[in-house]
């Protein structure tokens, strides 16, 4: 509660006083170096998250962020890293990320999807990761059949509130792709591919199985180099000429790009890019 509250020096004294009872106390060694990290102080950061991972090896949520300070390229961020992160998020998800962080890329992909002569009514649509379902809410009533997928049931329940989807399922994104019956106009990913970095499955995936052809909407962080990159946030980042390679091995046509200010961090903005493309 110190922690966020942030009031680092209370924080400090009440996980030092867990440690002194509990010195294999995992999570508090990830407490502490969270805090670091949030302040910038990485060598200390790096320092609690070795402690965290020492202590327990399988402990994935310390050594992705570890691994986001240590300069690693990871594939894509673990599974129950990001079901902690969002499970423990839910109630407080939406209010956060609209009112305080200006987020508004749902409503962005709403505008590409009416700019199609032929989306309305009849349109069947797959969001992938979606959240509290904030995709779902902006499209409800223009479409035919939206169904989400996502791995926090916490997320899905919050979604479910809405009424806007026909069918939620708690999957994994690439083998919710890989074993299901794939026929839909659009597949959106909202503020998805931060947690994961490549992607190529998913576009090979997609252009494979799916009955018709369609529309690929999502947004990404941007990254000035190469492919992808695993940021110091423990988000992914993607460059446009990755994407764009993407669409050339996978034969998408990139319909649309733009730059787009994604969601406020420490009151600055971070870049990010919405795709449009069409398979």
């Amino acid at each position: 509660a110190y922690k966020e509250k942030k009031m680092f020096k209370d924080a400090m004294s009440s996980f030092k006083k867990a440690i002194s009872l509990k010195p294999d106390y995992y999570q508090v060694f990830n407490n502490i170096a969270s805090m670091y990290h949030n302040t910038g102080d990485y060598e200390n950061a790096i320092s609690y998250y070795k402690k965290a991972v020492i202590i327990n090896p399988n402990y994935h949520q310390a050594q992705h962020m570890l691994d986001s300070l240590s300069g690693k390229k990871n594939q894509s961020a673990p599974a129950d890293y990001v079901i902690d992160l969002f499970d423990g998020f839910a109630k407080t998800f939406e209010d956060s990320l609209t009112k305080k962080l200006s987020y508004n890329v749902p409503y962005l992909i709403k505008e590409q999807v009416l700019q199609d002569c032929n989306y309305k009514n009849s349109s069947d649509v797959l969001d992938l990761g979606c959240g509290t379902g904030l995709v779902g809410k902006e499209l409800f009533g223009l479409v035919n059949k939206i169904e989400g997928i996502d791995l926090s049931l916490s997320m899905l329940s919050e979604a479910e509130r809405k009424g806007v989807y026909n069918q939620l399922t708690k999957a994994d994104i690439f083998n919710y792709l890989s074993k299901e019956y794939l026929n839909f106009d659009y597949y959106i990913a909202a503020d998805v591919f931060i947690y994961v970095g490549d992607i190529s499955k998913i576009f090979e995936t997609i252009k494979a199985k799916n009955k018709k052809n369609g529309k690929f909407i999502f947004s990404t962080e941007i990254y000035d180099g190469e492919d992808f990159k695993l940021e110091k946030s423990g988000r992914f980042s993607h460059s446009h000429k990755y994407i764009k390679n993407l669409c050339n091995v996978y034969d998408y046509n990139l319909d649309n790009f733009k730059k787009i200010k994604l969601r406020k961090e420490k009151k600055d903005f971070i870049a990010g890019g919405l795709y449009k493309l069409s398979f």
